[in-house]
């Protein structure tokens, strides 16, 4: 399992995001959809926010409110779940940072993996995508994992038919 992205909130939550799948589409015309995979072992260890990373054509721009997040390495990072290996971008401080992810063209689907920080947790944190076009709201979905317990893995996602070329990456509530 390769891991992505980690973001610290405020000591609470941790994610942990081990890949961005999304579909595009190149154009109006197109029918068929690709699979792209994001990670983050390609860029420099150490180097904050923005950064960019283009995947078949396709490419993400990684900025963050607040105080930021920046790319560590498993090596370097003080907290990694089991089975987790690679780059990822890690908080630059405890305090509360969205993740903003914008493409230079229209995707349909999005999806990433994450672990929130919950030691022998019963209940999970609330995480929360919201999809735009252009700045325009397309929608909106949250997700708390079904398995809580100690740093419990799962999947945020959302799809659009209509498109969207940005996302935002939220902790909607403990």
């Amino acid at each position: 399992m390769k891991i992505s992205l980690l973001i610290k909130i405020k000591n609470q939550p941790v994610f942990l995001i081990t890949y961005f799948i999304l579909f595009f589409l190149p154009n109006s015309s197109t029918v068929s959809a690709q699979s792209i995979l994001f990670d983050f072992d390609s860029a420099p260890v150490y180097s904050p926010l923005p950064i960019s990373q283009t995947v078949s054509g396709i490419t993400a721009y990684f900025t963050a409110s607040a105080q930021g997040y920046s790319i560590q390495n498993t090596t370097t990072a003080t907290v990694v779940p089991v089975g987790f290996t690679g780059s990822f971008i890690f908080p630059s401080s405890i305090y509360l940072s969205d993740l903003y992810v914008k493409y230079n063209q229209p995707i349909t689907d999005f999806s990433i993996k994450y672990s929130t920080q919950e030691l022998a947790c019963d209940d999970a944190a609330t995480m929360r995508v919201t999809a735009y076009m252009s700045g325009n709201f397309i929608g909106t979905n949250t997700k708390m994992t079904l398995h809580p317990g100690t740093w419990p893995v799962d999947t945020l996602a959302c799809s659009f038919p209509v498109g969207f070329d940005s996302v935002v990456i939220h902790y909607a509530s403990p």
